[in-house]
């Protein structure tokens, strides 16, 4: 299971961060123009990016184009967040073969 995280970095501030494991997320951050790489776990594979909104309406819009997922919010932390499992498909279809029966 994969976690992204978000919050505000400093109330009143357009300032928010990205916490996440998720290779996919981490991978799109990197390549953003606008969010710097802020920590990166060495134990693990959490890594924190800073990056600027301007409302919470877009970070949340962010959130959801990042992940997939329709972010939840969590009222103690006001937090946005988003579990993303993962995803087992087979890439190959099942061929079928046609054997007629004899009657």
């Amino acid at each position: 299971m994969f976690n992204t995280y978000l919050w505000h970095d400093v109330r009143g501030d357009n300032w928010w961060r990205i916490q996440t494991n998720y290779p996919r997320v981490i991978r799109k951050l990197r390549r953003h123009k606008t969010a710097s790489l802020c920590l990166c776990c060495i134990t693990d594979s959490i890594v924190v990016f800073r990056t600027q909104y301007y409302s919470a309406k877009e970070a949340k819009k962010s959130l959801h184009r990042l992940t997939g997922q329709i972010p939840k919010k969590d009222a103690e932390n006001g937090l946005f967040f988003a579990e993303t499992g993962v995803i087992l498909t087979s890439k190959l279809r099942l061929e079928t073969s046609n054997i007629e029966k004899d009657e």
